[in-house]
Formats: structure tokens, sequence, C-alpha cells
């Protein structure tokens, strides 16, 4: 914390990578919450599936940190480090910040989501999907540990909350 900069700790490989991240936030203690894992984006290099939504998730949330300035200690590896990574500015283009009582057009906010990437599903199972319900959108971000249910009155938020996508509670 008194470098009052971003350290990157490069590491060889995903693999090292992941075992050394998981060492180093065993270490870290109360400190953990500085640490951001930025994997690459793929498992298995070559394999030609697409890349989990975890990984997603942890490349998405380590970038928002970056520019948000709230990145501490960034682990990463070579690998990752040689791929593309969308401009800061796309991300905050793409990127929808709500809260209860705000304004929102559920349409416009459904295509917005779609056009980023977002698969259309009849109940959110995973990452990378959203449901519309009338006046409720349930929507997994890749940043987040569960899914949020966003409910609506007319064009107005009454609630968000995070739910259980085995039971949709």
């Amino acid at each position: 914390r008194e470098f009052q900069h971003t350290v990157v700790w490069v590491l060889d490989s995903p693999h090292t990578l992941d075992v050394s991240f998981n060492d180093l936030a065993s270490l870290a203690g109360e400190f953990s919450t500085d640490l951001s894992f930025f994997p690459a984006r793929e498992a298995m290099p070559g394999r030609g599936a697409p890349p989990h939504p975890d990984l997603i998730g942890d490349r998405l949330l380590t970038l928002q940190q970056l520019a948000a300035g709230r990145a501490r200690i960034v682990a990463t590896c070579v690998q990752a480090m040689l791929q593309d990574t969308p401009p800061p500015d796309q991300l905050c283009r793409q990127s929808r910040f709500l809260r209860a009582n705000m304004t929102l057009d559920l349409e416009t906010f459904a295509q917005e989501a779609v056009s980023w990437g977002y698969r259309v599903e009849v109940q959110v199972a995973e990452k990378g999907q959203m449901a519309r319900r009338g006046g409720i959108v349930d929507i997994w971000p890749p940043t987040e540990p569960w899914p949020l249910r966003i409910e609506c009155s007319g064009a107005v938020v009454e609630s968000l909350r995070a739910f259980d996508p085995r039971d949709q509670r």
C-alpha cells in the first residue's frame, strides 16, 4: 500500500498463476482484497472452446479495478498479458450502475445486454445469461458471484438483489 502504484506480478504460465495466486491470497489474510487476478482467456490454448465465464469475469473485474485506480497487486501470466483487452472507454460505455428508485427502460437495458454478449434464457443458471419476465430482469454479470434480480414498477427500479440460481430465490 505504501507504493501508491499498482504492482503487476507476471508469472510464466496459467498453471503457475493459479497455484501462486491461491498461495498469495492465503498469505495476504485481511489484505486479500488488494489482490486482483488476471488470467489468460483460455485454460487450454488452441482447444477452440469459448472462454469460461469465470475467466472472463476475473479479467473484467481486474480491468474495472485498474480503470478505477483500485488495483493494488495484479497477478497475471505472460499469456494473459499478450491477449487483447477492451479499451477503458469501452468498459465505461458498456457498464451500467443501477440503484433502487432510478429510472430504467427495461427494453433498452435488455437490448444493450444482448449487444454486450449476454445470452437470453428462460431462467438464469450461469454467468453471462439474462432472463426477462414482465418487470423483472434476472442477469448474471461475469464479475459477480451470484445473479442479480432487478424488479421494476413501470420504469422505476424497485429493488436489486442477488438470488440463488438453483431455486431462483
